[in-house]
């Protein structure tokens, strides 16, 4: 009887695993995509990572897709706004655009999310 139980749970468990797997990863995936947002001017991207509540900051959760010019002072930049570099994605458009920060144009967008 044991053998019967152990037989049906080593034909199941590849499966039931991948059902898990698969559930995390859409869950993963749909937080990223409703917590992204694409960023063009300054204040939009002040406004995406103020807090709601001055007094008690929340965590913010949030990545930005922001045009910004890579150069020697992006760092202390990002800094003033507590933000991060992130990546650039490696599926995102080859689009041009303005830098939020110079004005200068930029080849494609980066990730910025908050640093902590």
């Amino acid at each position: 009887m044991l053998d019967v139980v152990i037989r049906a749970f080593l034909e199941s468990v590849t499966q039931i695993l991948d059902e898990m797997h698969e559930g995390l990863y859409e869950r993963a995936l749909a937080f990223r995509t409703s917590h992204t947002r694409e960023i063009d001017t300054l204040e939009e991207l002040e406004a995406f990572f103020r807090p709601q509540n001055e007094a008690k900051p929340e965590i913010h959760g949030g990545f930005a897709l922001v045009y910004c010019k890579e150069d020697e002072q992006l760092e202390e930049r990002l800094k003033q706004y507590k933000l991060t570099h992130r990546c650039y994605p490696l599926n995102g458009e080859e689009r041009p655009g303005p830098c939020v920060f110079t004005g200068e144009m930029c080849a494609r967008r980066a990730i910025l999310a908050k640093a902590y």
